[in-house]
Parts: structure tokens; C-alpha cells; sequence
């Protein structure tokens, strides 16, 4: 259980299990975390999706709260253990 605890801690997402699914994310949801999984930045998402840095962010913010994580690498492992991505 001690082990359990530090995983848990270590990576909160691993012990969350499914929160949501593909279909829950538009296509430009999706675009906005695959390029940050290549580990781009809001600024550069925004240019290379032609929109604007605010639209990024509030899909950002939506991804998140979708996958139940607060940060970029939480929401990657979150997709990724989905098959999001």
C-alpha cells in the first residue's frame, strides 16, 4: 500500500482510470494536445493552427478539465493512457 500511496503521488493520473473518451474532445481539441505533446507552446499552437492565443488557451483549459489533470504533462499521460494519443 506504502507503494501504492507514492505512485498515486508521483502520477496522478495513473490511478484515475477512464475520465473521458475521444468523442468528448472536437477536432481542434485534439490538434491543441497533440502539438503539446510535441511540446509546443501556446503561442506557437496558435500560430501553426492559425487562431488566437486566447482560443488556444480556453482549449487548453478545456482539455484539462475533460481529462481531470491541472498541468501539460498530466493531460499527455492522461490522452495518452485514453488512446487519445
Amino acid at each position: 500500500m506504502e507503494e501504492t500511496g507514492k505512485v498515486a503521488v508521483r502520477y496522478p493520473v495513473y490511478l484515475k482510470g477512464r475520465l473521458a473518451k475521444a468523442p468528448d474532445f472536437c477536432e481542434t481539441a485534439l490538434s491543441v494536445l497533440r502539438l503539446q505533446a510535441e511540446g509546443k507552446s501556446v503561442g506557437k499552437i496558435a500560430q501553426e493552427l492559425s487562431m488566437k492565443e486566447a482560443t488556444v488557451k480556453y482549449h487548453v483549459k478545456e482539455n484539462y478539465r475533460k481529462l481531470g489533470v491541472s498541468g501539460k504533462a498530466d493531460a499527455v499521460l492522461a490522452a495518452r493512457n485514453l488512446g487519445i494519443l
